[in-house]
């Protein structure tokens, strides 16, 4: 998971979504803190850690869906 997570990080930053270690780190932490069955809780954890300005939430909401529709659609 922490692959996918470092991966989702450098597509965001490519993206134009600034993303500092730190707040890579706060992902990390938060995801310690929940289960991964839940995707709004997951996306939501994310969102809330690797966005820090309002302008950039559509474009991660986006790349979220792209991403990890996959990992979601394999969870079942």
């Amino acid at each position: 998971m922490q692959k996918k997570i470092i991966e989702f990080t450098n597509l965001l930053r490519k993206s134009g979504i600034r993303v500092s270690v730190a707040e890579g780190i706060d992902a990390f932490n938060a995801l310690d803190e929940l289960s991964l069955d839940d995707r709004e809780v997951f996306q939501d954890a994310l969102r809330a850690t690797m966005v820090k300005r309002s302008e950039d939430i559509p474009t991660f909401d986006q790349l979220f869906e792209l991403y990890w529709t996959a990992f979601y659609d394999n969870l079942r």
